[in-house]
């Protein structure tokens, strides 16, 4: 677990802290798919752990 945090704080700067895990990213996607987005349209979900970038 360490040396995840370390390598998440060298390459993704985010206020988590941490790479992002498999099972978060497929919360996202379940709830797009799922009934609870039914009223969802053009909108962007970031799932980046509150990285902050400058685009």
């Amino acid at each position: 677990m360490q040396v995840e945090r370390d390598a998440a704080r060298e390459l993704i700067p985010n206020d988590q802290d941490r790479l992002g895990r498999p099972a978060e990213i497929a919360a996202a996607v379940l709830y797009l798919v799922g009934p609870h987005s039914d009223y969802v349209s053009g909108s962007i979900l970031r799932v980046d752990g509150g990285l902050v970038t400058n685009l």
